[in-house]
């Protein structure tokens, strides 16, 4: 079961709805396929989920949009 779980957990697909998440609730707008392939690329080298968020959280885009 873990192993199925495991599988899951890291799939492009629920990475890439991971991240849209991300970006609907940190950007308040729909990843982009460039933005979505970025952040894949850094699961795919080891990133974990909160250094995903904290790219995200730490972005200028995010700044402009707390302004």
């Amino acid at each position: 079961r873990s192993a199925v779980a495991e599988e899951l957990l890291t799939s492009a697909e629920y990475r890439s709805d991971l991240i849209a998440s991300y970006y609907q609730a940190y950007l308040g707008r729909p990843a982009d396929g460039g933005g979505i392939s970025t952040f894949l690329g850094q699961f795919a080298q080891g990133a974990s989920n909160d250094a995903v968020q904290a790219a995200l959280l730490g972005s200028a885009e995010f700044y402009a949009e707390s302004e």
